[in-house]
């Protein structure tokens, strides 16, 4: 194959590892986060901080050249594993 799509095939996998790293990363502090609202009596859902997130990444996307609408959605789907991950110490 051509050595050019090699290279950036290999790149996009070792992308794919950061993001997977990063995403356990941020479900450890949902955990954590979990366990605090638990502890101190607090809803998991936070309507303000997610609508909050939402706007601040798909600003930061639009500023990175990259579709707001899809980090938007990627975002969304991220907050609501970590939901449910926070919803396992409610």
């Amino acid at each position: 194959m051509n050595e050019i799509i090699d290279q950036q095939r290999n790149r996009i996998d070792e992308v794919d590892k950061l993001l997977i790293n990063l995403l356990s990363e941020r479900f450890d502090a949902a955990r954590i986060i979990g366990m605090q609202k638990q502890l101190n009596g607090i809803h998991v859902l936070d309507k303000l901080r997610e609508s909050e997130v939402l706007d601040d990444r798909a600003s930061y996307a639009e500023s990175k050249r990259i579709d707001p609408g899809f980090v938007r959605r990627l975002i969304q789907m991220i907050m609501d594993e970590s939901k449910s991950i926070q919803n396992q110490y409610a």
